[in-house]
């Protein structure tokens, strides 16, 4: 088990308060994105459907890969993101990494 440093705790904390910032302002986000795709004119009322659904997914999938990216361990910066297993909701900010044993808990 890897202890993590005052300093990496802090960076760990912080991370995790902005991930979910980001994913609460992603909430309103997601459907007013796809209401301007949907605003658009076109002739064709099916394209601007698909372009709100496809709109809305961008910003879904951006939420993910944010999350992928920056969400990582200070110590071994290995993602602390979902692992191949399912894990339950509670446990998303469990200030534990799987891969170093770091435990951020603390």
């Amino acid at each position: 088990m890897t202890s993590p440093t005052p300093e990496q705790i802090r960076l760990y904390r912080h991370r995790t308060k902005v991930v979910t910032a980001v994913q609460i302002c992603a909430v309103p986000v997601a459907p007013i994105v796809g209401g301007l795709f949907l605003s658009i004119r076109t002739q064709n009322t099916d394209i601007a459907g698909a372009l709100a659904f496809g709109g809305f997914m961008l910003v879904v999938i951006g939420i993910f890969v944010f999350r992928h990216f920056y969400y990582r361990c200070p110590v071994c910066s290995h993602s602390l993101g979902r692992g191949p297993k399912y894990i339950k909701v509670g446990e998303f900010f469990k200030g534990h990494c799987n891969h170093c044993e770091a435990d951020y808990a603390a």
